[in-house]
């Protein structure tokens, strides 16, 4: 099993209760990759490095269940789920490119400049991302940027449905993401899409969408044997 944080992550956020610690922490690892596609999710080796007992490991591995990042089989334990080249494409983008299309429309309507300098800020986390090869950090910008746009929109059950999605689209952009010519081809798309909410222009929110997060994906799955930055085959 891959390299995961250690029982004093859990105690870094004291409010959150055990069960979503743990949650968040196998979210990340599966997000990120360190948890592979596969990888079989061994119940007594994760208790002893989270310092935690069954129940709420048990409760953790139910909710990212429900997230539809792992799946648990009778007599054989849990694993990491993959995602495939047809839910991406048939399920997965097209649900996020409706959700976010009327969000960020709603949105641009009354994008404060506290609001919009926040977006600079998660823009500028991307570049340094970008600089640094640190495809995580760029992955939570991306994450973030989004999830605020969609939340600045106001539409409740807008933005539990974007949620209920984000996770295995995560998941899919930190495979996805060294095939990019460059990383800064993920800033630079991030920035049209942060002017054209500025612009308040529907048309123009919807086209900076479509090529963000449909045109680039279908590109990026392409580009099967381009390598990846760190030199080996991008292939997910």
């Amino acid at each position: 099993m891959a390299k995961l944080p250690s029982a004093d992550h859990l105690v870094e956020r004291p409010t959150r209760s055990v069960r979503q610690q743990v949650a968040d922490a196998l979210r990340e690892a599966i997000v990120s990759g360190a948890l592979p596609p596969g990888e079989r999710l061994r119940q007594e080796r994760l208790c002893t490095l989270f310092g935690v007992s069954p129940g709420p490991l048990r409760e953790a591995f139910r909710q990212l269940e429900s997230e539809g990042l792992i799946e648990h089989f009778s007599n054989r334990g849990s694993f990491v789920l993959d995602i495939s080249e047809e839910e991406l494409n048939q399920v997965l983008i097209p649900v996020r490119l409706v959700l976010e299309r009327e969000a960020f429309k709603r949105t641009a309507q009354h994008l404060s400049k506290e609001d919009d300098s926040r977006l600079e800020r998660y823009i500028a986390d991307m570049e340094t991302g970008a600089a640094t090869g640190n495809i995580g950090l760029i992955n939570e910008a991306d994450h973030r940027f989004h999830e605020h746009v969609v939340a600045l929109s106001g539409l409740r059950h807008t933005l539990q449905l974007w949620r209920s999605v984000s996770p295995r689209l995560r998941v899919q952009f930190a495979r996805l993401a060294p095939r990019h010519e460059s990383l800064s081809d993920i800033v630079d798309e991030h920035r049209a899409v942060l002017e054209a909410l500025r612009s308040g222009v529907p048309d123009a929110i919807d086209r900076a969408l479509e090529e963000h997060i449909s045109q680039s994906a279908k590109d990026l799955l392409n580009r099967q044997s381009k390598p990846g930055i760190d030199g080996t085959n991008g292939a997910g």
